[in-house]
């Protein structure tokens, strides 16, 4: 499935204060390889997000299950980082140059 196609729903934080902006809803609008060679999901939001004095238009996704990847159609636990500047993002991008904030459950709408 192309990535400007795909939608999910994040919810159910690890990190109280982020849950507090859960459950949010949007798309993944491109796929990109980190510099350890983990695929990352670059997740839009419907809503821009708020949260500890920044707004955040946009999210890194990656699963944590061994065996399942955003885009196969299940329910996944994934890592969420904020992305403070959609620039940044692109293939090679390091991991440690964002902040992972929590970890949620990601479920295809």
């Amino acid at each position: 499935m192309p990535a400007s196609k795909l939608r999910l729903r994040l919810e159910g934080a690890d990190d109280s204060s982020f849950d507090q902006v859960l459950p949010c809803a949007g798309t993944i609008d491109a796929f990109v390889k980190a510099s350890d060679g983990h695929e990352w999901s670059l997740f839009r939001p419907d809503q821009p997000v708020f949260f500890a004095g920044h707004t955040y238009r946009y999210f890194l996704l990656r699963s944590r299950w061994a065996g399942r990847e955003i885009g196969d159609g299940t329910k996944t636990s994934v890592f969420l980082l904020l992305v403070r500047s959609k620039k940044k993002v692109r293939d090679g991008f390091k991991v440690e140059d964002f902040r992972i904030i929590t970890r949620c459950m990601m479920i295809p709408v």
